[in-house]
């Protein structure tokens, strides 16, 4: 003869006027009464909403602290987490880049049309560059007009270069700032670690001053 069916119980999970989850109660203990059923229900669903919550503040807090909060890119301290986890990993054919770009005009747009209109440029410079990235690389602003991408397990020594031109190209594409259009560019240079025997500090001084040596270039 088939077992009666067990108690069940659906109870939705919410925070403030937000649904969160639904939490599915199976009782199977069968002296419950409706009332006691009840008052377990309504005490794990709090328990669950509560760890619910807990859980969606730290992960708040953890993507506050390690991103830009005008461009949503890494900061700096995301950045090394991002490149410690990368650089331990790399080898011949997965190789770790990093990308350095240097804002050029960013100062005269930001002194003639205000510091919105700068963010504002900031904020669409951090989109262009993301949108030329793969799906695990990544985008960092680390100082007021400077930008770090970083290549992981890269296996064509040649895609950083063809990153860095396609970076190129992209920031001289003109940028609206509502009604006004404006020019930049960016001095950029690139490094690559074949292994974790280079550090994060000494990948990004590379890049740095591959950096300086194309502005030098330039000017």
């Amino acid at each position: 003869m088939a077992a009666d069916p067990l108690p069940l119980t659906l109870s939705h999970l919410t925070t403030g006027t937000v649904l969160i989850g639904t939490l599915v109660l199976i009782f199977n203990i069968t002296w419950l009464t409706a009332r006691q059923e009840s008052e377990m229900a309504a005490l794990a669903v709090e328990r669950a909403a509560l760890e619910v919550e807990r859980r969606s503040q730290h992960e708040e807090l953890v993507h506050t602290a390690n991103h830009d909060p005008l461009t949503q890119t890494l900061n700096r301290y995301g950045l090394y987490q991002k490149l410690e986890r990368s650089l331990r990993s790399s080898g011949p054919r997965a190789l770790t880049a990093v990308i350095y770009v240097d804002l050029d005009y960013f100062k005269p747009v930001n002194d003639r049309h205000g510091h919105a209109a700068g963010d504002h440029l900031l904020q669409l410079t951090a989109q262009r560059l993301a949108g030329l990235l793969r799906a695990d690389d990544s985008v960092a602003r680390i100082g007021g007009d400077e930008f770090i991408l970083v290549l992981e397990r890269v296996d064509d020594p040649q895609l950083p270069d063809d990153v860095a031109a396609r970076v190129d190209s992209a920031l001289r594409q003109p940028f609206h700032l509502g009604d006004v259009v404006v020019r930049i560019s960016g001095s950029i240079g690139s490094a690559v670690a074949a292994d974790g025997s280079v550090t994060a500090d000494e990948l990004l001084q590379r890049a740095d001053a591959a950096m300086y040596t194309a502005k030098k270039m330039r000017k």
